[in-house]
């Protein structure tokens, strides 16, 4: 059977005084159709999309076994990833995929398609923390194309929050006053445009703590969470601690602060203060 090989980049996380960029550090996919998948030197037990190690100014991102992708509506076999660098992956279809591909990462399951070049992607209402990183399913990723090499294209931002205090975070919410942030979308991946799906839809979206995190005193801990692309004036946040303190603030998040692609937002150090009392 022919295979076809499909190279893309994701770009990756930069850094500025106030913001990282997530610029172009490449994952890589090779699409291949058949029992075996595209050639690859390929490898199990590397770590998932996230960030990674900074070069030259950029974070990266790596994939992990059992990422999947979503190409012209067909979930891919899980991901075999290259033993030389863990941005490259393969990915196998049981049928070859033809151009041009719509591809979406991470690959959204049991809900239809709206139409040529449109599919379902996920934002997620709870993000696991993952020390260093963002959820292993937050960086939503797209790209229309008909070519063998490309770049995926971020849907979402980052944000990250150096938190210190001495408080056991239970969960973090963070609401949009202005429209969703978090739920199922159809994305046109032709145009980019993401239209929410109705009924499947929230403006909140929640980090979740398996065991709560202590903070430290006298070093902040920085947590990680995403946001769909946009401009929402605002995002308002609650830390929820352990012994049931609270403490709110909100995120400027306006036309000359939007939540831009692939970008890493990063806030000043914050210590928690109760801010119920």
């Amino acid at each position: 059977m022919k295979k076809y090989l499909l190279v893309l980049a994701a770009a990756a996380l930069f850094c500025t005084a106030c913001e990282d960029n997530t610029s172009n550090a490449t994952l890589t996919l090779a699409l291949g159709g058949g029992p075996n998948p595209s050639s690859v030197n390929a490898v199990e037990g590397e770590t998932r999309v996230g960030i990674g190690d900074k070069v030259n100014g950029y974070y990266q991102l790596y994939w992990t076994p059992g990422d999947k992708v979503l190409c012209n509506g067909e979930i891919s076999h899980d991901a075999i990833i290259s033993n030389k660098r863990a941005a490259v992956a393969g990915f196998n279809f049981a049928n070859t995929p033809s151009a041009p591909y719509s591809i979406i990462f991470p690959a959204v399951e049991g809900v239809a398609s709206k139409g040529a070049n449109c599919y379902p992607v996920q934002f997620l209402a709870e993000q696991k923390y993952t020390e260093g990183t963002f959820d292993r399913d937050a960086a939503v990723m797209y790209r229309y194309t008909s070519k063998r090499s490309s770049t995926l294209k971020h849907l979402t931002g980052t944000i990250r929050m150096p938190i210190s205090g001495e408080v056991t975070i239970s969960n973090i919410v963070i609401t949009s006053p202005s429209k969703p942030i978090s739920g199922i979308f159809d994305l046109n991946c032709e145009t980019g445009e993401l239209t929410a799906h109705e009924g499947s839809v929230s403006n909140q979206t929640e980090i979740v703590f398996e065991n709560g995190l202590q903070l430290k005193a006298d070093k902040a801990t920085p947590i990680y969470f995403t946001v769909p692309i946009g401009i929402y004036g605002k995002l308002d946040v609650v830390i929820n601690t352990t012994d049931n303190q609270v403490m709110n603030f909100f995120i400027t998040c306006d036309e000359s602060k939007p939540i831009r692609a692939g970008i890493v937002r990063q806030l000043g150090d914050i210590q928690f203060r109760n801010t119920s009392k």
